[in-house]
């Protein structure tokens, strides 16, 4: 654009000077034309420059941010000195364009948008212009506590050192909070609070277009609550809920400042509560006993038998008295009828009766019924049977299951002691040779050589075989089988009449394991002197928990065998009107023993009366 000049400036002066005397000398009419020229030309450079001064501007183009994406929402105001001569807003893609009467002072863009930092621009020149701004600063983070876990409601504070101003927050359901679109760039202190938890402060350095983060930490304020309860095992609440860290007592967790109900509600326990207040780093012990629930039971049964309770016996005869809530197994027994069983569920502060002794009695030498009894006992007990009767006087005998095969567990080692016998009456091996115990030998479980014994120490054969029977030793029958042979035992156990019976796989039946122990007895496997010696060392054995209980101090030639829920027993009873023999194979839940007491007690009253 141009601009005309003064008449007094150094150019104009230079012209007018040096052309002043020729224009005097010239005629007048010559004269008076000319200056007629000269001031039509200067009044029409005076017009033109008046109308100069007016003429429109316009000015256009774009307002990026700093990554080259279009603001929207920007407004861009033109000024000219200190007076605002357009405003125009661009459109989502950032473009603009405004326009205004020229002035002689000079022209500068003002650009803004929400969230941006304000750009002037002066002499903004020709053509398409490009505005970048500058994006505030952006704070945002998560506020947790010493767990991790997120921190609601959490009370943020920003302030500048020197400055009276200050913008704060709040944190989400989650934690989180954001400070957005206002902040501008500079220093600030951040200071975070929430109730029952340790303050956070921290200095922070906004810059422009900068996304920060933090995460505030605020550890809880805590105590130590040391709670146990008698008994051990139960799960505490704290203010109605699981207490966190402490799934059963004992246990030792931290928990906030403050009041609180700490209590244990259960089926089995009466309600207990204790309010606790708790201070900062506070440790505060809490041991309590909990009161079982309980309930009456009344049991009528007749007096010539026994009451059992939970596997106790607890009366002769008709019993009552409280018991815990919950399930109770109730049984009665006696020596001239088939256990009655049954369940009976105790209430809290309530009274339960039950009426005992209505089952049926054993009749001796009634084979359909004491097997129909048996079948109804073995029913209501559960598990699985194997059972083998044999009368040595008559030679009767009947089984229940007798050849399903099942685990043997300890009376697999029946046709080891009879194969020993086997081989020194053969003179393959003496009573004295001696056998080196090596490291596989050894097993435990019963037996005393796995704790007393070494690899490298020597016993006699002799002592492996009464080891064996009398106190059931694993490592015993491990060192035998290994000298002797799995394989020739259960070959010699199948000559025998026992071809189930397998070392390896520990498995055999009830009526092979009675047959053995049978023919032993006759007197078929072995001569009288051994015979006699190998009956006394299982007469011997120490574990007479089985067929023994109920028979009243008689003789029972016998091997018991336990493994897990496995119980097992073969005996000869020695009765006065003749000995007979019980094979008992079983398999329980519970791996309990009480069956094979009651159905050899069973099979006294039917052999014997």
């Amino acid at each position: 654009m141009q601009v005309a000049r003064p008449l007094d400036s150094p150019q104009h002066g230079s012209r007018v000077t040096s052309s002043l005397p020729r224009f005097w000398e010239r005629p007048a009419g010559r004269r008076r034309s000319r200056l007629a020229l000269l001031l039509a030309v200067l009044a029409t450079l005076a017009g033109a420059s008046a109308g100069w001064s007016y003429l429109p501007v316009s000015y256009q183009g774009r307002v990026l941010d700093v990554d080259g994406r279009p603001v929207g929402g920007a407004v861009v105001q033109l000024w000219a000195g200190l007076r605002l001569d357009g405003t125009a807003a661009g459109n989502a893609g950032g473009r603009w364009s405004v326009s205004g009467g020229h002035r002689i002072d000079a022209h500068q863009l003002l650009a803004t948008a929400p969230g941006y930092l304000p750009l002037s621009r002066p002499d903004p020149g020709e053509g398409s212009l490009r505005l970048v701004l500058h994006r505030l600063p952006d704070l945002e983070g998560k506020v947790v506590d010493e767990t991790g876990a997120g921190l609601a409601g959490a009370f943020l504070v920003l302030t500048q050192p020197g400055s009276p101003s200050e913008w704060s927050a709040r944190s989400a359901e989650n934690g989180s909070f954001q400070l957005d679109g206002f902040l501008q760039p500079g220093t600030y202190q951040v200071q975070v609070s929430a109730p029952e938890h340790d303050g956070y402060v921290t200095t922070v350095d906004l810059q422009a277009d900068g996304r920060f983060k933090i995460k505030p930490v605020l550890p809880r304020q805590l105590g130590t609550l040391e709670l146990n309860t008698v008994p051990a095992g139960l799960a505490p609440l704290l203010d109605g809920k699981p207490l966190p860290g402490c799934d059963v007592t004992p246990c030792s967790v931290n928990i906030a400042i403050g009041s609180h109900v700490l209590s244990v509600t259960n089926d089995l326990y009466v309600p207990w509560s204790q309010t606790l207040v708790v201070g900062d780093h506070q440790s505060l012990p809490v041991t309590t006993t909990l009161v079982r629930k309980t309930g009456t039971l009344q049991l009528d049964a007749p007096a010539a038998g026994e009451v059992w309770i939970d596997g106790s016996q607890v009366s002769n005869g008709s019993w009552s008295g409280a018991l815990p809530t919950g399930s109770h197994s109730v049984a009665y027994r006696s020596a001239t009828t088939w256990p009655q069983t049954t369940s009976v569920e105790i209430g809290w502060k309530q009274q339960t009766r039950v009426g005992l002794g209505a089952v049926p009695a054993i009749v001796p030498g009634d084979q359909a019924a004491f097997l129909a009894g048996l079948d109804a006992y073995l029913r209501s007990t559960g598990g699985q049977f194997g059972i083998y009767f044999l009368d040595l006087k008559t030679g009767s005998e009947f089984g229940y299951h007798q050849d399903d095969l099942m685990e043997a567990a300890s009376d697999i080692k029946i046709p080891v002691a009879l194969y020993v016998f086997h081989q020194v009456e053969a003179n393959a091996v003496k009573w004295d040779d001696k056998v080196t115990l090596e490291a596989e030998d050894f097993m435990g479980g019963t037996g005393l050589l796995q704790g007393s014994a070494s690899a490298g120490d020597q016993f006699s054969y002799w002592d492996l075989l009464t080891l064996l029977i009398e106190q059931s030793d694993n490592t015993a029958w491990r060192t035998l089988q290994r000298v002797l042979g799995a394989d020739t035992i259960d070959a010699y156990a199948a000559s025998i009449g026992a071809p189930d019976c397998h070392q390896v796989d520990d498995n055999c039946t009830a009526h092979e394991s009675g047959l053995m122990l049978a023919r032993l007895y006759r007197g078929q496997l072995l001569n009288r002197a051994d015979t006699a010696t190998l009956l006394t060392v299982f007469e011997s054995t120490v574990f007479d928990d089985r067929i023994n209980y109920y028979l009243g101090g008689l003789t029972v030639a016998h091997k018991t065998g336990a493994d897990g829920g496995v119980m097992n027993d073969v005996g000869i009873v020695y009765a006065a009107g003749g000995p007979f023999l019980v094979s008992v194979y079983s398999q329980t839940g519970g791996g309990t023993v009480q069956p094979i007491r009651d159905v050899a007690r069973a099979a006294y009253r039917y052999f014997r009366g």
